[in-house]
């Protein structure tokens, strides 16, 4: 290890440093008695002028990564239009028939034919359902805003998920005995509205930027609404036809039960049909472990992985083709800080040094890379930490060498990984030297694969679009190696 101390910067996506790290050597590392000391020491200097609190409060309402993810001429457009913007409306409508439905018994729920209902309540309860649809607007948003693009079929089909929940809790508030459960159902009926609003904003601006081969999005926009018009005057027209007819409380349930099911299986078979060229996390496991296998000759097309595609996938789950999880999961675009914390944990539980340090991570094994990696076997859990120049080729590297690691360490007996649990620190309980040997030995299969069998070129042609990052589904941070 160099005497030398290393100083690494960590960056937001606005590119402002928010974190330096200086590692250095441990001196009780020297010291055979201290058996539990890391092989490192790391200090974390915090920037002298963190954000404000009305700054940080700002940057909910700004895309990550801003004034560098926008053009200039964002924020000019938005403050001129502020004034402009419409209330979120669910981009992702039933059909008309069941809004036609459902709309006999919604007054009901709101207290009309109720006596004892003021104008005060319904004011109210209609403040109540406003607030709580536009908080939860800003949360999700905030909290859930970046994963939507990378996974735009998943949040397509979960926006209809909401809106046709709402709209049963709707059907359901009049059955409800208390008033106090109406207004609370009312108010997630709201709620799940607004959410179907934005997640189906976001999915379909994505998937219009997917249809749109030319470039032409605006057109594309403008055709699809005019085709979701024909289709609401359709099935206005269809829903006026049949609600004369159905008059009784068990036949209107029925059939609207009836359209919901025909609704989501449709929708369900409409974004399955949909073969995304961005690689993100699930295509990725499909798409490299069948690069692995074939050893970087057989790279399936964008049509072959989507037919493959779940549309509920658990975030960061690391599998093997379609149907075998490794056990593993997988977090790219973290914290550098994040690491250093399972290291510390894992140090305080185990009986042994058995730790990589953070130096021998960059100037050793990733020197030439753009990405660290370090796996916490205690936790199951992959971290790659990307480097200021890291990009999409980068990421798909470093995903490719976590699927290596996972399916060395799912191989491991069962009863084998719980009796070594407790020593495990980053490599199990051969030692760091043998850590660091796994480590560059999946690296050296990766780069391998990637630069020997051409894996850029390959995907290019292929049909995927490799401009397009799509591993990170939250705000990450990247870091620079300083000296």
């Amino acid at each position: 290890m160099s005497s030398h101390p290393l100083e690494i910067n960590e960056r937001n996506e606005a590119g402002q440093i928010i974190a330096t790290y200086i590692c250095s050597s441990n001196p009780a590392s020297n010291n055979s008695k201290d058996v539990k000391a890391p092989l490192s020491r790391v200090d974390v200097v915090l920037p002298p002028n963190p954000k404000s609190l009305l700054q940080r409060f700002i940057d909910i309402f700004l895309p990550s990564g801003y004034p560098r993810s926008v053009s200039e001429d964002y924020l000019c457009h938005h403050t001129s239009s502020i004034s402009h913007i419409p209330s979120l409306q669910p981009s992702s409508h039933p059909t008309p028939a069941q809004h036609t439905l459902t709309f006999p018994p919604s007054p009901t729920g709101v207290g009309v034919g109720d006596p004892t209902t003021t104008p005060t309540t319904a004011l109210l309860l209609t403040i109540a359902q406003e607030t709580l649809s536009r908080l939860s607007t800003i949360i999700f948003a905030t909290r859930w805003g970046p994963s939507i693009a990378p996974e735009c079929k998943r949040y397509r089909f979960l926006a209809d998920i909401f809106n046709d929940c709402a709209m049963l809790l709707e059907c359901l508030s009049p059955r409800l005995p208390v008033r106090g459960m109406r207004v609370a159902v009312l108010c997630a009926a709201s709620v799940g509205k607004a959410l179907c609003g934005v997640v189906a904003g976001g999915a379909k601006a994505s998937l219009s930027a997917h249809f749109a081969v030319r470039g032409d999005v605006g057109e594309l926009s403008a055709v699809d609404a005019g085709q979701e018009t024909v289709v609401g005057l359709v099935g206005m027209l269809a829903g006026s036809l049949i609600v004369p007819h159905v008059t009784s409380t068990p036949a209107i349930w029925s059939l609207l039960i009836l359209l919901l099911i025909i609704h989501l299986g449709t929708n369900y078979l409409a974004v399955r049909s949909v073969s995304m060229r961005s690689i993100n996390r699930q295509r990725a496991n499909i798409l490299l472990s069948t690069m692995i296998d074939t050893t970087g000759k057989g790279v399936l097309s964008p049509q072959q992985v989507s037919a493959h595609e779940r549309i509920f996938e658990k975030d960061g789950l690391l599998r093997w083709h379609t149907d075998v999880p490794l056990g593993v999961y997988c977090r790219i675009g973290g914290s550098l800080n994040e690491v250093l914390g399972y290291v510390r944990r894992a140090a305080k539980s185990s009986s042994s040094v058995v730790n990589i340090d953070i130096q021998t991570l960059f100037l050793n094994i990733f020197v030439k890379e753009k990405y660290i990696l370090y796996f916490d076997h205690k936790s199951a859990m992959i971290f790659i930490v990307l480097k200021k120049e890291a990009d999409t080729i980068d990421q798909l590297k470093a995903w490719t060498q976590a699927l290596l690691l996972a399916k060395a360490y799912a191989k491991q007996d069962q009863e084998e990984r719980k009796a070594n649990a407790n020593t495990e620190i980053g490599g199990g309980d051969q030692g760091p030297t043998s850590y660091s040997s796994d480590l560059q030995d999946s690296l050296t299969r990766t780069c391998e694969l990637f630069v020997t069998h051409d894996v850029e070129g390959r995907l290019r042609r292929g049909g995927w679009d490799l401009s397009v990052q799509a591993l990170e589904t939250s705000s990450g941070s990247r870091v620079d190696v300083v000296g």
